[in-house]
């Protein structure tokens, strides 16, 4: 099991399409480029099952929409 990271938060903007974060990691030992990684990876399973699991009436395209983009 992979140890926990704390990620600070100082800025975010949720937009459409995507977001932008100003953040910063405590743990010295952990690039932020594997946060950001990992957050993707967890951030995208959220989405797919949300989308999935949601009365959405693009629910099919959305789903095309992440597997080609992926």
């Amino acid at each position: 099991m992979k140890k926990s990271v704390i990620l600070i938060i100082h800025a975010f903007c949720i937009m459409p399409s995507h977001l932008h974060l100003i953040i910063s990691s405590k743990d010295s030992n952990e690039s932020l480029g594997g946060v950001m990684r990992d957050f993707k990876k967890l951030s995208n399973k959220r989405i797919l099952e949300q989308i999935s699991n949601i009365n959405e009436s693009r629910k099919e395209w959305l789903l095309r929409a992440f597997q080609n983009a992926g």
